[in-house]
């Protein structure tokens, strides 16, 4: 029996409801996470609680180096298999992460994480996220769950991306099936981890950083907020 969100992630699961919606769900994060990148490069992206990474060739063709982090056991395992001969993109271990050189990375992204781990946890590892980011550095939060935000709006969106995207009628299935399956009941058991504008910008600032939230998430959730953090020099 699955009980907890660690639990969840460290086994197989079926998130996505179809291949076609995991080549979507990568590629416009890839897309809008260049958008939110400053002009100037080579850049060092931390793609931190990483889970396939399938955005990640997209980024290193842009001229970006970018680490990969992940707590989770299985996930650990499954990227460093899949990007053990990559240039460009390295699969960092616990060790590597507790380690990084202060101020060597230009770029942190999370997305799709905040809600799965407490307020406390996140609180714990932003020193260090804030310690390893250049000066102005920046870091962004996405697919950030809102405080009242309902499964039925989580629903709502992955009709729409099927519909737009091309797997509406996987996406029926995959709702279906989800009310069956341990995603399900461990959301109905440990909830998300939720935040209000207010709270998330006040946690960043009390961190170091100067923080706003941006007209729009950049996945495929358009209820979810996207926070983008400045680092004080």
């Amino acid at each position: 029996m699955i009980a907890t969100w660690q639990e969840f992630w460290n086994k197989k699961h079926r998130i996505y409801v179809s291949p076609r919606h995991m080549d979507v769900y990568y590629k416009v994060l890839s897309r809008g996470t260049l958008e939110m990148l400053p002009a100037h490069r080579p850049l060092v992206l931390l793609d931190w609680g990483c889970g396939d990474a399938l955005a990640s060739p997209t980024l290193r063709n842009q001229d970006i180096e970018v680490l990969l982090y992940d707590p989770t056991p299985y996930v650990q395992e499954r990227i460093s298999a899949r990007f053990s001969n990559e240039q460009n993109i390295r699969v960092l271990t616990a060790k590597d992460f507790t380690s990084q050189a202060r101020e060597s990375v230009d770029i942190i992204l999370i997305f799709s994480v905040l809600q799965y781990i407490s307020a406390d946890k996140f609180q714990e590892i932003l020193p260090q996220l804030q310690a390893i980011l250049v000066p102005n550095g920046v870091l962004l939060l996405g697919d950030i769950v809102p405080k009242g935000l309902s499964m039925f709006a989580d629903v709502i969106d992955l009709l729409k991306a099927g519909f737009r995207h091309g797997f509406f009628f996987d996406a029926i299935t995959g709702i279906v099936a989800t009310l069956f399956s341990d995603y399900r009941s461990v959301r109905n058991t440990n909830g998300f981890t939720t935040y209000s504008e207010e709270e998330i910008i006040d946690i960043l600032h009390g961190n170091g950083f100067v923080a706003e939230r941006m007209p729009k998430n950049i996945g495929l959730s358009g209820h979810r907020m996207f926070i983008k953090a400045i680092k004080k020099c």
